[in-house]
């Protein structure tokens, strides 16, 4: 036993349902010839809408001031990535900014409130930015702020960007990672490195957000050509969302100020391979489900690692796990992203086998049906292990149970597809299982076992 969980990977309790459901939108630059390269980031960022803040743009709602150079973003060849990459312009004496403003200058890219919501990082959402991006030899920035990266709230307290990547003039200079909790606390300089260390090399961005007033946060910024990290920051609790805000977006590009234009020059930046994938948490994750003789009753219980939106839980039971009818009903939590405990007691249980399921209700009317779990007032599963030996590509499973059964263990992926199956025959007491799985390919499973009386699973990782 001791060697096999050597190779343990990850073992937690998760519902046959996935807990996630992740959607990614991928930004890249094609060619020269591949069409207006404003077009392009629209299509991608907000389609049918304006995303560039760039001193080339004129109009009623903005006042640039260098349109003869053209656009500030073009898509030109770069021969380290072998590919095309974008290159953001930008003039210390003729561009001002796109609002009229002429203490500061802008070129920029972003996500607002016309993009997909799939772009909108809002409340208990996961989302994960990743780019990449070179800065030239000698790049002078300002001694006020010349942001590369901001992620910005929308609505309510929204005047401060609330994570910013800022190079800034010094002796060396820096590059800064600037956090701002809100519009009354001050700024907050999170992990300051060289500026030397990122200039004429590629470097690769990843910053995940778990987007709540106690959420998490990371980035990590590394070479791409071998990897080693010039730049790493997490915090497990910190917050990453304004009560009054409606949801949290990125911006990328150079915004600097202009209090000091000696100090500045004209500059270029490249970027490339913007990519966010955001994780979205399903309206209700419940992690287990389980039912209990008490005595001449039964005891349900089930367990919510989150909710969104959850008005109640019905309760139905069947005599032949075919029809159902409601025994009684739980208040949801509404929203909650920590551990809750719910229990329902069946005082009048029919004899023999019960079948009892879950129907969950939002605000909004919407249900879902949480699959089915059966007691016969006799048996019950009392534990299951998971265990990944990597050498024999063997999943090792040990149950625990009161009493024999014939059973069926499933192995599912993150998308809900089966992968393997195998019937299994238990005897009271501990079970030690053998599930060879020979071309399974790394990444997260969860495994499900099955009697007609009652479903348990236990999520693994192989890497």
């Amino acid at each position: 036993m001791f060697m096999l969980r050597r190779f343990l990977l990850s073992i937690f309790i998760c519902t046959i349902s996935l807990c996630f459901s992740n959607a990614q939108t991928v930004l890249n630059a094609k060619s020269t010839g591949a069409g207006d390269t404003y077009a392009l980031i629209n299509s991608v960022f907000a389609p049918g809408y304006n995303v560039i803040e760039a001193p080339d743009q004129t109009g009623t709602t903005v006042n640039g001031t260098h349109t003869s150079f053209g656009k500030h973003i073009a898509q030109v060849y770069d021969t380290d990535l072998g590919k095309y990459v974008f290159e953001f312009y930008s003039h210390v004496a003729l561009d001002n900014d796109v609002t009229g403003g002429i203490d500061r200058q802008r070129v920029e890219v972003k996500t607002y409130a016309s993009s997909p919501d799939n772009l909108k990082g809002t409340l208990g959402e996961t989302v994960v930015y990743k780019w990449r991006f070179k800065i030239p030899v000698g790049f002078k920035p300002s001694s006020s702020f010349t942001h590369i990266h901001q992620i910005k709230a929308v609505d309510g307290d929204d005047s401060n960007p609330i994570f910013t990547l800022t190079p800034r003039k010094g002796s060396p200079n820096k590059l800064e990672l600037i956090y701002v909790k809100d519009d009354f606390s001050g700024t907050d300089k999170k992990a300051i490195v060289n500026l030397s260390e990122f200039e004429g090399i590629w470097v690769e961005a990843t910053q995940t957000i778990k987007i709540a007033e106690h959420g998490t946060y990371s980035v990590i910024i590394k070479k791409v050509s071998d990897q080693t990290i010039l730049l790493s920051y997490s915090n497990a609790d910190i917050a990453t969302i304004r009560s009054d805000n409606s949801f949290i977006r990125p911006k990328w590009g150079i915004y600097r100020s202009l209090n000091t234009p000696s100090d500045l020059r004209d500059e270029s930046i490249r970027f490339s391979d913007f990519s966010i994938t955001e994780w979205s948490p399903l309206p209700v994750e419940i992690t287990s489900f389980k039912a209990t003789q008490q005595n001449n009753a039964v005891q349900l219980k089930w367990v919510t690692a989150s909710e969104q939106n959850n008005l109640r839980f019905d309760i139905e039971r069947s005599n032949d796990g075919k029809n159902f009818f409601k025994i009684g009903s739980r208040e949801g939590f509404g929203n909650s992203h920590i551990l809750k405990d719910y229990y329902f007691n069946d005082d009048y249980p029919n004899q023999g086998t019960n079948y009892y399921r879950l129907k969950q209700l939002d605000y909004d009317g919407t249900e879902k049906i949480i699959d089915p779990i059966a007691i016969n007032l006799g048996f019950s599963a009392l534990e299951m292990d998971i265990f990944y030996v990597q050498l024999s590509s063997t999943i090792v499973v040990n149950i625990t149970v009161l009493d024999g059964s014939l059973g069926k263990l499933n192995l599912y992926n993150l998308n809900g597809l089966k992968v393997a199956e195998k019937e299994v025959h238990l005897n009271k007491g501990v079970n030690h299982l053998n599930f060879s799985v020979p071309d399974l390919v790394n990444g997260v499973y969860v495994m499900s076992y099955s009697n007609g009386n009652q479903i348990i699973n236990k999520k693994i990782i192989k890497q």
